[in-house]
C-alpha cells in the first residue's frame, strides 16, 4: 500500500506540475519551487529586507552611516500621528511585482513566500515593542468582490502565529469606496 501511494503521488505531482509548472512567475525563466512562492533563485536573490539606517518613525531607507535613531525630515515636518510603521522589504520592482501579483490578480501561491519574508523580517523589525492587536486594513465590499480576498487579512494572520498578536478584523469598518491608494501622494 505505502508503495501504492508513492507511486500515485509521483504521478499526482507530475500531473500537477503540466498543469502548473515550476517555473519563476516574475521572469519565467528559471525554475521556481512552491515552498518559494514560484520565484526563482535569481528572482529571490533581488528581494532585498531593509537593513538599518531607516528613518525610526516611517522607516525609510538612507545611505551610508547613521549612528543611532534618528527621524527623516518628511516625518518631522509632516507632524506624523503614530508611533512608527515598518516595511520589511525593499520596495524594487520584483518585490513590487510579486505584490502586485499578490493583491490584484489573486496569486495565492506567493502566500508561503510573503510569509517567510514577512513574519521573520516584521519580527526582527519590531523588535521588543509588542501592541495589542493586529488591525488589517479593511477593503469595501465592493473592492472584496472586485478581488476576492483581503490580502492584508490574510497576511496578518500569518503575521499573527509569528508574533502572537492577536487579529482584530473588526476593529476598523470601511465606510466607502476610496481610490486606490496607489494614486495617492506621500502627504494623502
Amino acid at each position: 500500500v505505502t508503495r501504492w501511494n508513492a507511486t500515485l503521488a509521483g504521478l499526482a505531482k507530475g500531473g500537477w506540475a503540466l498543469i502548473f509548472p515550476e517555473v519563476c512567475q516574475l521572469c519565467r525563466d528559471e525554475p521556481a519551487k512552491p515552498e518559494d512562492g514560484y520565484i526563482g533563485d535569481g528572482c529571490l536573490g533581488k528581494l532585498k529586507p531593509i537593513e538599518p539606517p531607516f528613518c525610526r518613525r516611517c522607516g525609510q531607507l538612507f545611505p551610508g552611516e547613521i549612528s543611532g535613531e534618528f527621524e527623516c525630515t518628511n516625518c518631522v515636518e509632516m507632524g506624523l500621528r503614530f508611533e512608527f510603521a515598518r516595511a520589511v522589504m525593499q520596495a524594487n520592482a520584483e518585490m513590487l511585482e510579486a505584490i502586485h501579483r499578490f493583491k490584484y490578480q489573486q496569486a495565492l501561491w506567493l502566500e508561503p513566500l510573503f510569509d517567510r519574508l514577512f513574519s521573520g523580517g516584521a519580527v526582527k523589525q519590531i523588535g521588543d515593542w509588542r501592541g495589542d492587536c493586529l488591525v488589517p486594513v479593511p477593503l469595501h465590499p465592493v473592492r472584496l468582490r472586485e478581488r476576492g480576498f483581503n490580502q492584508a487579512e490574510q497576511l496578518c494572520r500569518n503575521l499573527s502565529r509569528a508574533t502572537g498578536l492577536k487579529v482584530e478584523t473588526r476593529a476598523v469598518k470601511r465606510t466607502r469606496v476610496t481610490q486606490t491608494q496607489t494614486l495617492l501622494s506621500r502627504g494623502e
